[in-house]
């Protein structure tokens, strides 16, 4: 258990500056309000928690994939213990769960900004 933490924890420290300079982000947090730019208007804040579902989306499908796969090593390496098989299985179920639950809330809340 601890083994896996750490291998994961690892995997994560390699990957956070991919995401944090990744581009896929449509500038800054705040799009409004500098020298250089207009003030700030209604629209500008929903600009805004539009870039930070799109960080938080980009995150689900980073990291719904790493426990995917640390739950399949868990199943691998279980041979005779089933406290490892059913702690992989728990976690391939749970990651994605939370995919399926991280796709819903974008769809709805796209959904809402749209009607917006």
């Amino acid at each position: 258990m601890k083994k896996s933490i750490f291998f994961i924890v690892i995997i994560c420290a390699f990957l956070f500056p991919i995401i944090s300079f990744a581009g896929n982000l449509k500038g800054p947090l705040v799009p409004c309000g500098t020298s250089t730019t207009h003030d700030c208007t209604l629209c500008d804040i929903f600009i805004m928690l539009q870039t930070i579902i799109d960080f938080i989306t980009l995150g689900v499908f980073i990291f719904a994939p790493i426990f995917i796969a640390a739950g399949g090593i868990m199943i691998l390496i279980s041979a005779d213990t089933p406290d490892r098989l059913n702690l992989g299985k728990s976690m391939i179920k749970n990651a994605i769960i939370g995919l399926v639950i991280a796709l819903l809330a974008w769809t709805m809340i796209n959904m809402i900004f749209n009607k917006l």
